[in-house]
């Protein structure tokens, strides 16, 4: 059975409106993102529980790799040639590797707070920077 080139093109212009997979990607990891944050606000004004800042932190890790993954994803959906994509795409990478990386490192630094004071272990704390210091190692 031959196809009309009428239903051919509304096919095409149908697939055309699905979002792409490192569109969908992104949307789940912003809608991730959202949540921790609402965690976070929500625990902040009511209980300031430990726990709940841990998950709260815990979905917002899920989130930056998931911003991670849809930047790959998005890499190799606009190739300009095999293994080649454009610049912003490769700055997308680079940023999208750099805060999943801080995220770790803060998920780990509230891991050890968090263990910390469940032990009745009070954090060292560090002198605050004055002004003026800071300031002047700003001029340099």
């Amino acid at each position: 059975m031959e196809r009309n080139p009428a239903d051919q093109a509304n096919q095409q212009t149908q697939s055309s409106q699905q979002p792409s997979q490192s569109s969908q990607t992104s949307e789940e990891a912003v809608k991730l993102a959202l949540l921790a944050s609402l965690i976070n606000n929500i625990n902040l004004a009511t209980a300031k529980s430990d726990p709940i800042y841990v998950i709260a932190a815990s979905i917002g890790l899920v989130a930056s790799y998931l911003s991670k993954v849809a930047a790959l994803q998005e890499a190799e959906e606009q190739q300009i040639a095999p293994g080649v994509t454009t610049f912003a795409n490769e700055l997308k990478l680079i940023s999208s590797s750099l805060g999943l990386t801080a995220n770790l490192i803060g998920y780990w630094a509230l891991l050890i707070e968090v263990n910390l004071r469940a032990q009745g272990i009070q954090a060292p704390q560090t002198a605050a920077i004055s002004g003026n210091a800071a300031v002047n190692s700003a001029l340099l």
